[in-house]
């Protein structure tokens, strides 16, 4: 299987602008944003779909949505 491009993000083999990583994901600023701080959430575990996320990476990424949210 091929590396997805968030991935990718996440191995820093393309660039990003980082908001925030932790062992379970990784926030960045969206790259075609309309909305200023338009940040991308994503767990650190390649999947092909969501609702396969498993535990602990499914919950970090809505309690890390929390704490990037409270920050502006």
């Amino acid at each position: 299987m091929s590396q997805s491009i968030f991935s990718l993000l996440i191995s820093k083999k393309i660039p990003s602008y980082q908001i925030f990583e932790d062992e379970h994901t990784y926030a960045f600023l969206a790259k075609d944003a309309i909305n200023l701080g338009h940040t991308l959430i994503v767990p650190k575990v390649e999947i092909d779909y969501f609702i396969d996320v498993p535990e602990p990476y499914y919950s970090a990424v809505f309690k890390n949505a929390k704490i990037i949210s409270e920050l502006n």
